[in-house]
């Protein structure tokens, strides 16, 4: 084998190497938790990436199946997953909706809420920009990680807009309590039931 093809396959394996170790970090972040917390700050963007609005709050997630989105700002609205159920908590509005969490697939949601190994594929590296490791799950989502921890979403609706998520102090394994995690209807709201 000449010294050329030698240092040709060196590279190559090298190069697949660092891929599949890319590839393997958004498994080996979801499989080191059972719970985390985090502050967001959420910007939606037209499809010439111009702010729309923004809205920041905590996320909670446990396993399993238990999260809670809160929005603190501009308003109030609290989205929680419970037995596979999720709640979509709305107090401008004074209304709660209902769904399967089989309704939001190809949605944050449906990646967050489920473990790695019950996935039938994995989120692929797809790039790295400005120290972020993007992981592209589908055509219109993806997850960034900074220091091998979740940083950033990004999700495409139907309507060509980016929902483009940061998480900032984020912590691993934090003690949360039950109750933050179960749906309750306020007095005066109208629950609707979406099946």
């Amino acid at each position: 084998m000449t010294l050329r093809i030698r240092l040709s396959l060196l590279t190559l394996a090298f190069v697949f190497g660092i891929a599949k170790a890319q590839a393997n970090d958004f498994a080996r972040f979801f499989a080191s938790f059972e719970s985390l917390s985090a502050d967001f700050h959420q910007v939606l963007l037209d499809a010439q990436n111009r702010p729309l609005e923004s809205s920041q709050g905590q996320l909670i997630f446990v396993r399993p199946g238990g999260l809670r989105w809160q929005t603190d700002s501009p308003s109030q609205q609290v989205l929680l997953l419970n037995n596979q159920q999720l709640y979509l908590i709305d107090y401008e509005l004074e209304q709660v909706s209902q769904r399967s969490l089989e309704t939001v697939d190809n949605t944050p949601i449906y990646w967050l809420a489920r473990s790695p190994e019950t996935l039938e594929t994995l989120p692929e590296h797809s790039h790295s920009h400005q120290g972020i490791d993007w992981y592209r799950a589908g055509e219109h989502l993806s997850f960034g990680f900074q220091a091998a921890r979740l940083h950033s979403i990004r999700h495409t609706n139907g309507l060509a807009q980016t929902i483009l998520v940061q998480l900032d102090n984020l912590v691993i394994d934090p003690e949360i309590d039950p109750q933050q995690l179960q749906p309750t209807v306020p007095a005066g709201f109208d629950l609707i039931k979406l099946f």
